[in-house]
């Protein structure tokens, strides 16, 4: 295989990744968090996006969208390494 092939391939995994983590701060921006607080100070948050957007706001996706940006710059820079070792 190639090494420009995974060098290529990690700036897509990157990028894709970037792109989740706008699309999840900028729906976080247009529609905010609201904070429901009881007497017993226990507080609920829920977003008012609605029903299609509100399924990107989860913690796992925050967390999916940081892993696939490490896995492209991983893949980049082993590949790099591997290139002029």
């Amino acid at each position: 295989m190639r090494l420009d092939i995974l060098i290529r391939g990690g700036a897509v995994f990157s990028s894709a990744g970037t792109v989740l983590l706008i699309l999840i701060i900028s729906i976080l921006l247009i529609y905010p968090v609201d904070k429901n607080c009881s007497n017993d100070n226990k507080c609920e948050y829920h977003s008012t996006a609605p029903e299609p957007l509100s399924y990107f706001i989860k913690p796992i996706f925050i967390a999916m969208a940081l892993f696939v940006i490490a896995a492209g710059i991983g893949l980049m820079r082993f590949a790099r390494w591997y290139k002029y070792k």
